[in-house]
């Protein structure tokens, strides 16, 4: 801008406070319009009868007429009615007794329905297998004739105990003397020399039994030097058999013994090793347990 420009501009005195305001032109009214925003108009139907859906609103300024209903909306025949359907017939007397059949047949099924027990799906169960026995007192029951099998069972044959064994009684030998049996299992170690010994010895593991040589009664049963634990056992005819070395004794004086029993225990007291020392002995004098013991 030039300065010539500058000075010509001259400034605006402010408006006064005090001038009175001009009024603003007043806006045209807007028209009303109904509650759905659009102005409509009724349409007249050449019969003077509005035509409209039921659910659309009444247009304004349009008077109240009588709505019509369509075809399709009137309740037909069909569903306003159900079965049974009423018909007419002229009155007979066999009319009348069908009616009175067909009533009674319904009133029937009805109580038939209510009477039957109602099933749940839970309490339903497989029917069971059935058995023989069952399938058999089916058969039996569908014909008389059929005939039950009767089932035997096998006897059992009584079992007795058997009877215990007798004992052979003790034979005695010829000349009075008692039957002899070996006192012990092992072999012998050394047999009879009068001049070197009374009697002869029997090997054995310590422990292992001493059996009487034949009945008789204990007359000693205790300990000798040279014989260690020993027992003398009183026979008929006036004979004695000697057990020595022994380890433990079994029997007392007076015992009464018979031909295998134990009396004691194969030992080594008194002696260089685990023996028997078994002796026979007639009033007093040795003599040889070979003759009187059985052959093995």
């Amino acid at each position: 801008m030039t300065p010539g420009a500058i000075a010509a501009v001259k400034p605006q005195a402010p408006a006064s406070s005090s001038a009175p305001a001009m009024a603003a032109p007043a806006a045209p009214a807007a028209p009303v319009l109904p509650p759905g925003g659009v102005e409509t108009a009724p349409v007249r139907t050449p019969g003077g009868i509005e035509s409209r859906p039921l659910s659309t609103p009444p247009t304004v300024g349009s008077p109240p007429g009588p709505a019509v209903v369509s075809p399709s909306a009137a309740p037909s025949a069909a569903t306003a009615r159900s079965q049974p359907r009423g018909t007419k017939q002229p009155f007979s007397e066999a009319a009348r007794v069908e009616l009175a059949r067909a009533d009674a047949g319904g009133a029937s099924g009805r109580a038939a329905d209510e009477r039957a027990p109602v099933t749940r799906a839970a309490d339903a169960r497989p029917p069971e297998p059935r058995t023989s026995e069952a399938k058999a007192a089916e058969a039996k029951a569908a014909d008389p004739r059929v005939v039950e099998p009767r089932v035997v069972e096998p006897r059992v044959a009584e079992t007795k105990p058997a009877d215990p064994p007798v004992p052979e009684p003790r034979a005695a030998a010829p000349n009075g003397d008692p039957v002899w049996g070996w006192p012990a299992d092992g072999k012998v170690l050394q047999g009879f020399d009068e001049s070197r010994g009374k009697g002869i010895a029997i090997a054995g593991r310590a422990g292992e039994a001493v059996s009487a040589a034949a009945d008789g009664k204990v007359i000693f049963s205790g300990v000798v030097r040279g014989y260690g634990n020993l027992v003398i056992v009183k026979h008929a005819s006036e004979l004695l058999s000697v057990y020595a070395h022994n380890r433990t004794l079994a029997v007392r004086e007076g015992d009464n013994v018979r031909r295998g029993q134990k009396i004691a225990e194969i030992g080594d007291t008194d002696a260089d090793r685990v023996k028997l020392h078994f002796e026979i002995r007639r009033q007093g004098k040795p003599v040889d347990p070979a003759r009187l013991l059985p052959a093995r």
